[in-house]
């Protein structure tokens, strides 16, 4: 079964309008290559910690090994468009056409193994040249096309795959319009006027294509919960952007709001559409996420890609988190024997999840005390903290896998993702990269662990005398990536947990 013409049509439309509109707004494209040799050092890191993972799959026989084409995609393509001054939101539509080519040009679903390589060949390039950060909201738009398209074809039965997938891709279709014509200056200027155009018209375009494309006017509930996604999007973005302060008591407070607010959307999703409910809802709270500038409509490409509204790390935090939960929800239901779910109260699920707090708990005061940035010294002299938490984060979930069963990994994810969001939105960092670090590694431990399955089996047959082996290994590897972390930088400032 496939799904209906008109909404492939409209989707190439869409990423069509998105690709265009930045260049005709911004003028004439710049194109050229911005790394410096700092940036071509962290993509010599990126591709050995690449290289390494790659070594490692094939000596341990994972079945990710034959999918490891779609991972080195992901992170070529990744390394490449970063390198380009392309405006904000183009880079990542194009990954979103990679995802779709690779897949088969939407004849049938992707294969599971294979998006899920293409997204940790994405996420190793981002932390490679995590210097731009501007460019980390790129990976949300493939990780809905991906992530959903995973979550699909692991549950969805044969005669409802084309209704889920149809929703996914027309919210995507949705988002990525809205947010192309928000560019527009008529539109740019008033946020208020933004914010209710987005809205209405977000619902009006959902509610059409479900009508007219999908040939379902039952699904048109989702058009509801698509307005009502872009309406939040716009909220959290507003109360990021209210007058500074340096009271602590009303920042955290803001935050809680922020926190709160999606919370609630996040309940509402689940409990009226699902897990399919987060995705849409992550691509609605995107299309909220055009507007450059709230006082002028931006002048040329360079402002396009340097100026970032108040609240867009906010927005993205959110998305993140809704992209990340079903990415968690299909380790779960994949490898979980208890079609339950998880049961905390087990002793060893229960100290994963204290396990998962305590990591993410103690990763705003770490980072703090390393600096973040990455200093001009000789190649290869110091590891970039990104790619040494990446590394982190490889050995964790490794870990995990071998030494746990699927429901205590699933329970130390769990907490990493909840605790997670609440990190990255009430803690106090160094620098705004550090804020999305946490969900950062909860997505990429996350996809190591549904790559290497094999680890868990292996874990249960293992004697003790070889996990004792394997356990002194993981303290040397920290340990090293601990002391190529360290800087001589003197004028360090501790970060606490707010």
């Amino acid at each position: 079964m496939t799904i209906a013409s008109p909404l492939w049509v409209g989707l190439a439309l869409a990423c069509g309008a998105g690709l265009v509109l930045p260049f005709i707004i911004g003028g004439k494209p710049a194109l050229r290559w911005q790394w410096t040799s700092v940036q071509t050092q962290q993509l010599i890191w990126g591709g050995s910690l690449f290289g390494l993972a790659a070594l490692l799959a094939v000596g341990l026989q994972l079945a990710v090994a034959q999918s490891l084409g779609f991972a080195l995609a992901g992170f070529v393509a990744m390394a490449v468009l970063s390198g380009l001054s392309l405006p904000v939101g183009v880079p990542g539509l194009l990954l979103v056409i990679l995802a779709f080519f690779l897949g088969g040009a939407g004849d049938a679903l992707i294969p599971t193994q294979n998006v899920q390589a293409y997204l940790l060949g994405l996420l190793l390039a981002q932390f490679a040249l995590s210097d731009r950060s501007s460019r980390w909201l790129e990976l949300l738009w493939p990780a809905i096309f991906g992530v959903g398209s995973v979550w699909i074809a692991l549950t969805s039965a044969q005669n409802s795959w084309a209704s889920q997938q149809g929703v996914l891709l027309l919210a995507i279709a949705v988002a990525v319009l809205l947010r192309s014509v928000s560019l527009l200056p008529a539109l740019s200027g008033s946020k208020m006027r933004q914010a209710l155009f987005i809205s209405v018209t977000s619902g009006l375009l959902a509610w059409l294509g479900i009508q007219n494309a999908l040939l379902q006017p039952g699904l048109s509930p989702w058009a509801f919960l698509f307005a009502g996604g872009s309406l939040l999007g716009f909220g959290l973005g507003a109360l990021e952007s209210l007058p500074s302060t340096e009271a602590d008591s009303k920042r955290i407070t803001i935050r809680m709001i922020q926190l709160l607010l999606l919370g609630l959307a996040t309940l509402v999703a689940s409990r009226l559409f699902g897990s399919t409910g987060w995705l849409v809802l992550a691509a609605s709270l995107l299309s909220a996420t055009g507007s450059v500038s709230d006082k002028a409509a931006p002048s040329n490409l360079q402002s396009i890609h340097d100026r970032q509204p108040a609240g867009l790390s906010v927005v993205g935090l959110a998305s993140l988190f809704l992209v990340g939960r079903v990415l968690l929800q299909t380790f779960i239901v994949q490898f979980n024997p208890n079609v339950t779910g998880i049961n905390i109260t087990h002793p060893y699920a229960s100290a994963a999840l204290y396990a998962g707090f305590a990591c993410m708990l103690l990763l705003p005061p770490w980072l703090g005390g390393v600096k973040a940035g990455t200093e001009s010294q000789a190649p290869l002299a110091r590891l970039p903290l990104p790619m040494g938490l990446a590394a982190m984060a490889f050995l964790a979930a490794g870990l995990a896998n071998y030494f746990l069963h699927a429901e205590a990994t699933g329970s130390f994810l769990t907490a990493l993702w909840v605790t997670g969001i609440g990190v990255s939105l009430l803690g106090t960092f160094a620098d705004e990269q550090s804020r999305f670090a946490p969900l950062q590694l909860a997505f990429l431990a996350t996809l190591v662990c549904l790559l290497s399955p094999e680890l868990i089996e292996a874990g249960n047959l293992a004697q003790k005398t070889e996990k004792l082996w394997v356990l002194a290994g993981a303290l040397v590897a920290y340990t090293v990536l601990i002391l190529l972390l360290q800087r001589k930088d003197s004028g360090r400032q501790a970060v606490p947990v707010a």
